[in-house]
């Protein structure tokens, strides 16, 4: 990435007032997303989240112990191979502290919940199903939506994969389908079903294999669709990938939320033109 990148991104921040001005129905429909969509919910909503949160609660309460199939990068600091990450390592975990330390919190669960809503695709994939919270979220506003729209979700670990299942069935979620495998074995196929409108992006932060997904995901992405990438400043190598990603010719728009970035990407062009900058005042507790 050039050296002038931070540069770049400091002379391009976007304020609250420059995102909610965009004559772009897309950067329009984010707007009200980030200023209105996580306080107000409907009834319907409100019930989906409490179930949800129920769920959440039965996981953090729960003392046992798993063994983990890792394929990613593990810490912020460990410098693994793609040949060490390919090959996939052991680890052992309570269920409780993983639900404490790598599921999502509600204000991004949230966050991904109303992304869904303002958005409606008709096929949705995660990359990192953890313990399925995030993927009720997503799921469930696939159903509200009503328009048919399902979820692929992928899992490297089977114990994992097994705890999410039992999650979305607790929740009476079907339309959503938990894929297990390494993701680069299991995302041809997920690929193979259809244009995808709305991905996010998470449980593998790695530079390298970040921005291959992107690659990957590119053909197979309708027009219009958006994508979200969890953890952008997680490390240095999450941000060169996070500003190869915005500044990809096929993305319209690129918002960083310090936490979140979401890209557009289409054949409209965006007005303002695209930009790689953090939205000013955006959530502090994503």
């Amino acid at each position: 990435m050039p050296s002038t990148y931070h540069d770049e991104v400091a002379n391009s921040m976007l304020s609250e007032d420059d995102l909610r001005a965009a004559s772009c129905p897309r950067l329009q429909g984010l707007d009200r997303v980030l200023r209105r969509g996580i306080k107000n919910l409907s009834d319907e909503e409100r019930g989906w989240v409490e179930r949800i949160e129920a769920e959440r609660k039965v996981l953090l309460a729960d003392d046992s112990e798993v063994e983990i199939l890792n394929f990613g990068a593990g810490s912020r600091t460990a410098r693994r191979t793609a040949n060490e990450m390919n090959a996939g390592w052991t680890s052992h975990a309570v269920i409780r502290q993983v639900c404490e330390r790598a599921v999502s919190k509600p204000e991004k669960a949230l966050l991904l919940f109303k992304l869904v809503r303002e958005f409606r695709p008709q096929r949705a994939v995660e990359f990192g199903t953890c313990l399925g919270i995030s993927a009720a979220y997503q799921a469930a506003a696939l159903q509200l939506n009503g328009n048919g729209g399902s979820l692929a979700t992928l899992e490297g670990a089977p114990s994992f994969g097994d705890v999410a299942r039992r999650t979305l069935d607790a929740v009476s979620l079907s339309e959503v389908e938990v894929v297990v495998g390494r993701f680069l074995d299991t995302l041809p196929q997920v690929l193979a079903d259809g244009p995808v409108d709305y991905a996010f992006v998470d449980g593998h932060h790695d530079e390298a294999a970040t921005i291959n997904y992107f690659r990957e995901l590119l053909p197979h992405l309708s027009d219009g669709a958006v994508l979200v990438f969890d953890d952008i400043r997680w490390n240095d190598r999450m941000q060169r990938a996070w500003g190869v990603i915005a500044a990809s010719p096929s993305v319209v728009a690129a918002v960083d939320l310090v936490k979140f970035g979401i890209v557009f990407v289409g054949r409209e062009p965006c007005e303002p033109p695209r930009f790689d900058g953090a939205v000013q005042g955006s959530p502090a507790s994503l």
